[in-house]
Parts: C-alpha cells; sequence; structure tokens
C-alpha cells in the first residue's frame, strides 16, 4: 500500500464511502472513550495504562458477547515500545479468561501491525474519528452511517 487513509486528512465524500462500506461488512462495532480528566489519576499519569484498562472495558463486552472458538485481535502499533504490547497482550489474555461467556475459553490471537500497511486499521481509524466527531463536536452525520454496526458505545468517567 503506497499511502495510508485517515479519517482526519479526507473529505466528507471519502469518509462518507468508507463508512457505507464498512455498513456493508458482516461486523459489530463495541467503542470506549473517557473523560480523561475523570480518569484515576494513577491512569492519567500513564497513557499505556490507560490505553490497556480502555481496550479491556471494551474488549471485556465483547469477550462476553462472542461464543466462538478464536478471536482474532488487531491492535495499531501505536507504540514501538515492545514491553508496552506485550503488557497489553497479557492483560487482554488475562481479560479473556475472566471474562468469556463459553464453556472453553477461545483461541486468542493478538497482532499488532502498523496502519500504514493495515486496512483494517485504516477502517477502524475512521470508526473512532466517527466517534470522535460524535463526542466532541457533537455531529453524529458519521457515527449515524454505520449505526446499524455498532452494539455498544460507552463514554467511561
Amino acid at each position: 500500500m503506497d499511502k495510508e487513509i485517515k479519517f482526519s486528512n479526507s473529505s466528507e465524500e471519502i469518509r462518507r464511502y468508507v463508512l457505507n462500506e464498512i455498513n456493508k461488512l458482516d461486523c459489530w462495532v463495541v467503542w470506549g472513550a473517557i473523560t480523561k480528566k475523570n480518569a484515576i489519576s494513577q491512569l492519567r499519569k500513564n497513557s499505556a495504562y490507560l490505553y490497556n484498562y480502555l481496550c479491556g472495558l471494551v474488549l471485556c463486552d465483547m469477550f462476553e458477547r462472542t461464543h466462538t472458538k478464536k478471536i482474532n485481535l488487531i491492535f495499531d502499533r501505536h507504540t514501538t515500545k515492545k514491553g508496552n504490547r506485550d503488557k497489553l497482550d497479557s492483560y487482554i489474555n488475562e481479560k479473556l479468561k475472566s471474562r468469556h461467556s463459553g464453556h472453553f475459553v477461545p483461541e486468542l490471537r493478538i497482532s499488532h501491525y502498523d496502519s500504514i500497511n493495515c486496512q483494517c486499521l485504516q477502517a477502524h481509524d475512521f470508526i473512532v474519528g466517527s466517534v470522535f466527531q460524535s463526542i466532541e463536536r457533537n455531529d453524529m452525520m458519521y457515527l449515524d452511517l454505520i449505526s446499524s454496526k455498532v452494539v455498544k458505545g460507552e463514554i467511561h468517567w
């Protein structure tokens, strides 16, 4: 892939096109957001812990709703620190073991990719941009395009 497409630097036409394509997919959207100033001070001081905690909140809901043998999670390699990625992987594994709803713990595969090389992460960026617009700018136009895919969205704190 030569160029990464991002919600923030795309035209309204491109945003609508990508979100309409996402709406055609067989997928769920589960999102979580935080009001950072209301977060526990320990989490506010460490962005890696805050990221892990929020991922855990969102994924726990998905783990409770999903009955499957395998789960494949793909994260944006937003940090180059392998130690932080390893801690996230371990934390997510713990959450899956404690919160899955089936009789057996699903096989979990976690990958971390650079979004420039992963179209699914670029689609994810458009979902995140839609959520951001709805929360920060009170503009529901984009999130409404994928509203049938949103099974849960929650602002924590």
